[in-house]
């Protein structure tokens, strides 16, 4: 059980920590309200994400996600940032989980 979550946890996080290769996920992120992302870059001013990097944290792209049950993060952002990150996860999932892809299109076909 906590080996399972950790490698699920490792998984979400390397979406997030990778947010070049996920815009869906970074346009969530920059939604008003979502994160310390929101503001920066758009439809007509995009920043890179390594804009947002700073070396003493590691890899990770810099920001702070909003408390879930805060009034700035609707419901609606929450649920499309988890789409968001699940379709990350799916696209190109970790070793861990080469074999979700396949089960989930099995599982949408019947």
């Amino acid at each position: 059980a906590g080996s399972e979550r950790w490698t699920a946890a490792q998984a979400v996080c390397r979406v997030l920590g990778r947010l070049e290769r996920f815009p869906k996920v970074l346009s969530v992120l920059q939604r008003e309200g979502v994160s310390t992302l929101a503001g920066r870059g758009g439809a007509s001013e995009h920043q890179s994400p390594a804009a947002f990097r700073r070396p003493e944290i590691g890899s990770f792209p810099s920001f702070l996600l909003a408390e879930r049950g805060s009034e700035g993060f609707p419901e609606r952002s929450q649920r499309d940032l988890r789409r968001a990150v699940l379709e990350g996860i799916l696209e190109d999932p970790p070793s861990d989980f080469l074999w979700l892809p396949d089960v989930l299109r099995g599982l949408w076909k019947e």
